[in-house]
C-alpha cells in the first residue's frame, strides 16, 4: 500500500503565499482611503508608480487573509439578516486638491429578517448560535428595522484590540469618515480581536468637524508634496503621550531599504531599545536629577539615530 499521509501545514502555507496577488504599480492622480493618514513618502513613490521595494512578507500576507475571513463572516450574517445592501462599492470623493476612492466594506440597513432555526447551520460550532443570538437581538430592539449605515471592519490581534477599546487608529477613522462624508451617511468603524473574537466600535458620523478637518488637512498635504522632486523621509522617531515611540511609516514602509533596514524588525528593535533609553532619560529628566554618562550617550545616540546614522553590523 502506498504511503499517504501528508503535511497539511506545508500545502496551507504554500498556498497562502500563492492566493495574494500583488497590485502593479502605476501612476494615478487619486490617493486610496486606506492611505489616509499614511506616510506621505509612501504614498508619493506608489502614486507616482514605484514598485515597493519591501513588499509583504508572508506573514502580512496571512493577516491579510485572515482579515478576509473575518470579513466573510460578518458578510454572512448581514445578508442571512437581509441587511447587506452594498458591498465593495467604489466611493470617489473630489471636494479637495486630490480625488479620494476606496472600496466600503459593506453598507448595511433595512427591515431584519426573521431567521430560521438552522439559518447558521453551515457556521461552525457555538458560532451558529451566536450569529443566530445577534440577528434575534437586532431583531428585538429594532423592530422597525435599522437605518442605513456603513460599516468598516477591521480584524486586529489581541494586544492590538486592547489599543484599540481605548482609542480608534485615525488612519482607520479617516478611511471610514471618507465614505461617511462623500455618502452622507452614518458609520461605524468595527474591531474584531482574532485572539477571542471580542468586538469595539466606533461611531462616525458624516459631519464630524475634527475629521473633516484632518481629511481635507491630509489630501491638501498631499498634492503639495506631488509637486517637488523628491518627498522628505519619515521622522525616526515620534512622540506619543510625552513618550518617544517607534515610527509604524517606517516600520511598515513598503520602501523600507531607503531608510538602511532590511526587514521591519530590523528597524524596530533598534528603535524600541532607543526610545527605552531615552523615555528613561525623558524621567529622570522631569525628576529634576542630573544627567549621567549613560544618560549623555542616550541623547547622543538619539541624534544619531535621528538624523539618519545606522550603526554598522557586527561581522
Amino acid at each position: 500500500m502506498s504511503n499517504n499521509s501528508f503535511s497539511l501545514a506545508s500545502i496551507w502555507n504554500q498556498s497562502l503565499s500563492a492566493g495574494r496577488i500583488e497590485r502593479e504599480m502605476v501612476p494615478r492622480r487619486h490617493c486610496w482611503a486606506s492611505e489616509l493618514s499614511g506616510s506621505y513618502y509612501d504614498r508619493y513613490y506608489k502614486m507616482k508608480g514605484r514598485q515597493p521595494t519591501t513588499p509583504p512578507n508572508s506573514r502580512s500576507q496571512r493577516k491579510f487573509a485572515a482579515g478576509n475571513l473575518t470579513e466573510f463572516l460578518v458578510k454572512q450574517i448581514l445578508v442571512r439578516a437581509g441587511l447587506l445592501k452594498e458591498t465593495q462599492t467604489h466611493i470617489s470623493n473630489t471636494e479637495f486638491a486630490l480625488e479620494v476612492t476606496g472600496k466600503l466594506d459593506f453598507l448595511a440597513g433595512g427591515e431584519i429578517k426573521d431567521i430560521t432555526e438552522d439559518a447558521f447551520g453551515d457556521f461552525p460550532e457555538g458560532f451558529d448560535a451566536v450569529a443566530s443570538s445577534v440577528v434575534s437581538k437586532l431583531r428585538e430592539r429594532h423592530p422597525q428595522g435599522l437605518r442605513d449605515q456603513i460599516l468598516e471592519i477591521k480584524s486586529c490581534s489581541g494586544m492590538m484590540f486592547n489599543l484599540y477599546e481605548k482609542q480608534p487608529a485615525t488612519h482607520h477613522m479617516l478611511q471610514l469618515f471618507h465614505y461617511a462624508h462623500t455618502m452622507k451617511l452614518p458609520g461605524l468603524l468595527i474591531y474584531i480581536s482574532r485572539d477571542d473574537l471580542r468586538i469595539q466600535e466606533w461611531g462616525v458620523m458624516p459631519n464630524t468637524e475634527k475629521l473633516l478637518k484632518l481629511y481635507k488637512k491630509d489630501v491638501e498635504r498631499m498634492a503639495e508634496i506631488l509637486t517637488i522632486d523628491a518627498p522628505p523621509l519619515e521622522p525616526r522617531l515620534t512622540i506619543f503621550n510625552d513618550k518617544f515611540k517607534k515610527n509604524w511609516h517606517i516600520e511598515y514602509s513598503s520602501y523600507l531599504g531607503d531608510y538602511g533596514y532590511d526587514s521591519p524588525s530590523d528597524y524596530a528593535d533598534t528603535a524600541s531599545k532607543l526610545c527605552g533609553r531615552l523615555n528613561r532619560v525623558m524621567k529622570r529628566r522631569a525628576e529634576g536629577k542630573e544627567m549621567t554618562d549613560k544618560n549623555m550617550e542616550a541623547i547622543d545616540a538619539g541624534i544619531m539615530f535621528c538624523s539618519g546614522y545606522k550603526e554598522p553590523k557586527d561581522e
